[in-house]
């Protein structure tokens, strides 16, 4: 047994990129001129390097006397990694309220909140694994990716057991669960209509109005705000998510901004800011809408306006046959950039003022040497540094600004828009400072970007577009 001479003269062997796979190629026929054993076939491929993960059965094959074309034979597999798990949240109760587009949600089920009682258990945290370790064919040990761990924090009214990996609830109250905390609040409820009764409502915990919210009105909840009804050109802010079970028919007043996520039947002229994601049951219609992670719109179009998410935005159809401008962000976010030009503009013009005050400072300076200054030129000098100090802190500002704009969005280059309908022509797509508006309509959309190119793709006829900006 040993190493077979002459080898390379009658094959090739072929070691994948990723050392998982090793091939054994065929350079000319060599059952006539070449004699080997499995033993030594083993021993010539390992002084290829190729050592773990050796398949006996083809180097059985190939020792008995392969034809020709049986080749290429793979020779040696390794083993991937077993990649460990990450951690879950497992609740004791139907809790978490995360949907995916496809389901078919009954928004009237959405907005059932669990209220839970002192020493109610809220959910159990399940440990991440570590994965095991995988082989290449050269026999390296290939590390595997540990599992990630829940990041999850007790929060107002919930207490951690370590022992038991268990929350429980501290206080009787409505379950809010955000992106990385859990609450317990106290609730404030309205039995019907918002009204100049009830007046504004600022609350410490989550509140729940059976009924509508018309247009003057503004609602402020440091957990969840539940709207059963309709709301109109009025204000909602909550530090958790807010339900509303019909729809928010803005007329161009109307806000609502939530810490986590917002779920409701319809949006008309509303402004809309989501912590976490927006579901819409039906349509989005001129409305000005950022959620950091995903905008899903199940059965409707998005028309008119501008919508902004940080990871994904799915919808029915986008755009209409009217060609009614519509914007969409993608991996970015309107405002933020909007935010970003401003202080650039701002950054510009204060650098622009500092040099022209330097000029100003360096004569006055100059001609104090040379000449001495008069009592105006004095005053001058006194006000140049004064303004220079000033615009220099203002500059100072603005630049921490710039640096603290950096977007939270994971999922960046991940991002896309897709529509199970029809993307319509003139829609404007931008990723970041990258903007694409088509001409042609597209069905079954999925717009991506990529190396510099927002790329447009229609998954039914497999059509395929990309513009360079």
């Amino acid at each position: 047994m040993g190493v077979i001479e002459n080898f390379s003269d009658y094959f090739t062997v072929q070691v994948a990129s990723d050392k998982m796979l090793a091939t054994l190629l065929l350079k000319k026929e060599y059952h006539l001129e070449l004699s080997c054993s499995k033993g030594d076939l083993i021993e010539t491929l390992n002084a290829y390097h190729v050592s773990w993960g050796l398949k006996e059965d083809s180097l059985q094959v190939i020792a008995s006397g392969a034809q020709e074309d049986q080749f290429p034979i793979v020779v040696a597999e390794g083993i991937h990694p077993q990649h460990g798990i990450d951690g879950k949240i497992q609740y004791e109760k139907e809790l978490s309220r995360t949907f995916t587009y496809d389901e078919k949600v009954n928004f009237r089920d959405v907005i059932k909140i669990p209220s839970v009682h002192a020493g109610d258990a809220l959910l159990t945290i399940l440990n991440p694994t570590n994965g095991k370790p995988g082989k290449n064919v050269t026999g390296e040990e290939i590390p595997p990716k540990p599992g990630r761990s829940v990041l999850l924090r007790p929060g107002q009214n919930v207490e951690w057991k370590k022992s038991e990996s268990r929350m429980y609830s501290t206080s009787d109250g409505q379950l809010s669960v955000g992106d990385r905390s859990i609450h317990v609040y106290p609730l404030y409820e309205v039995h019907g209509d918002v009204s100049m009764r009830t007046g504004n409502i600022e609350f410490v915990g989550s509140v729940v109005i059976r009924g509508n919210v018309p247009t003057g009105y503004t609602i402020k909840a440091t957990g969840d705000v539940t709207i059963y009804g309709l709301l109109e050109g009025s204000t909602v802010e909550a530090g958790g998510s807010v339900y509303i079970s019909e729809g928010i028919a803005g007329h161009g007043k109307g806000s609502v901004r939530a810490g986590v996520d917002i779920k409701c039947g319809y949006i008309n002229q509303g402004k809309i800011e989501a912590g976490r994601d927006l579901f819409v049951e039906n349509s989005v219609l001129h409305s000005d809408v950022i959620a950091r992670k995903h905008i899903y719109c199940q059965k409707g179009n998005i028309i008119g306006g501008a919508l902004s998410a940080g990871s994904s935005i799915e919808a029915k159809d986008i755009g209409n046959k009217m060609n009614t401008p519509t914007q969409i962000y993608v991996g970015s976010n309107k405002k933020l950039l909007e935010t970003q030009q401003e202080l650039e503009f701002e950054k510009d013009q204060l650098m622009d003022t500092l040099h022209k005050l330097s000029i100003i400072g360096d004569k006055l300076l100059l001609k104090q040497e040379n000449s001495g200054l008069s009592g105006k030129e004095r005053i001058t000098l006194l006000r140049q540094r004064n303004s220079y100090e000033q615009t220099y802190t203002r500059l100072q500002v603005v630049q921490r600004e710039l640096e603290a704009l950096v977007p939270d969005y994971e999922d960046g280059d991940q991002a896309y828009l897709l529509t199970h309908g029809t993307l319509f022509a003139y829609v404007t797509i931008a990723f970041g400072k990258y903007q694409r508006r088509e001409s042609r309509n597209y069905t079954k959309a999925k717009a991506t970007f990529k190396d510099g190119e927002v790329l447009i793709q229609s998954m039914e006829d497999h059509h395929q577009s990309s513009v360079s900006v």
